[in-house]
Parts: structure tokens; C-alpha cells; sequence
């Protein structure tokens, strides 16, 4: 549907229902990539998450080991954007700068 995409590209998405979503987000937990995306709120409740859950557990290879290990992490928007309530530029800016030197650090080590 894409095609061919830089590491690092971000998409924002619209979507009809949360079918349409999980079958734009399930190709891109490919096995050996780390993969983080930011959701929206609804997407994290208990009912939703255990139906995506369930849904990539079928497309993702390994999806809990992978999860839990952090190589795929899926982070509300209102904890990532967002400091009580309101966009929070210089924190999004600090944490994507502690996320990218982690991940630098990861691929030293390897």
C-alpha cells in the first residue's frame, strides 16, 4: 500500500474502523525490526487491546516475547505528546532524544 520507506518515516493515519487500522499497522512488525508506535487513547483501553492483541499475535512473529523485551513498544499518545493534557513539546523533544541514544547504544552493542 506504501511501498519502500526510509527508517525513521512517521505516518499518521485515518481510519473507518479498527479493522482498517490493524491491517495498516500489522506489516510493520516485521521480525528483527524495532518497531514503537504511539496510539490514541481509545486503542489502549482494556476491550481494543485485547482485540489488536489478539489480531497481531497472529501476524507478528513472537509478538509478546517482543513486546515484552521492548522491541516493539505501543504508547498511548496521551503519555508520549502529551503533560497534563497538554502538548508538551520539550518533553516529546527529550524523549525522543533518550529513545534514539538508547537505541544507538542497542546497535553498538551488537
Amino acid at each position: 500500500m506504501v511501498g519502500a520507506v526510509p527508517d525513521g518515516t512517521h505516518f499518521c493515519v485515518f481510519y473507518e474502523t479498527k479493522e482498517d487500522l490493524l491491517d495498516f499497522w500489522s506489516p510493520f512488525f516485521k521480525p528483527g525490526w524495532k518497531t514503537m508506535n504511539i496510539v490514541s487513547g481509545w486503542f489502549m483501553t482494556r476491550s481494543v487491546w485485547k482485540q489488536a492483541a489478539k489480531a497481531l499475535r497472529e501476524v507478528v512473529s513472537e509478538f509478546d516475547r517482543r513486546l515484552a523485551v521492548g522491541d516493539i513498544e505501543i504508547v498511548p499518545h496521551s503519555l508520549w505528546n502529551l503533560k497534563d493534557g497538554s502538548f508538551d513539546l520539550q518533553g516529546l523533544i527529550n524523549r525522543w532524544t533518550k529513545k534514539i541514544n538508547q537505541l544507538e547504544r542497542k546497535v553498538a552493542k551488537a
